[in-house]
């Protein structure tokens, strides 16, 4: 038989934590673990893009530092690229 998972919502998983130095994202409300960090991935790090689905294509939207992250799918999130990474220290 198999088990339902919850879904998570947005402030479920910026609140998650597993006391583990495993980092993941949020896929369909559903986490996925992330590969560790390397050097090569640091300057992006403080960058977040937003893909929208637009006539089957997606259009990219990239935020960085004080940028407010605007979603069509999260029109309510209000948080700045700045304030999600600091939020992961």
């Amino acid at each position: 038989m198999t088990m339902a998972t919850k879904k998570l919502t947005l402030e479920e998983y910026f609140a998650y934590e597993d006391e583990t130095d495993c980092r993941y994202e949020l896929v369909d409300g559903e986490l996925v673990e992330m590969p560790p960090e390397t050097d090569r991935n640091n300057p992006a790090k403080a960058l977040v893009t937003v893909l929208t689905l637009v006539d089957g294509f997606y259009e990219e939207a990239v935020f960085q530092g004080g940028d407010r992250i605007i979603s069509t799918v999260f029109p309510e999130l209000n948080l700045t690229v700045e304030q999600v990474f600091a939020a992961g220290q």
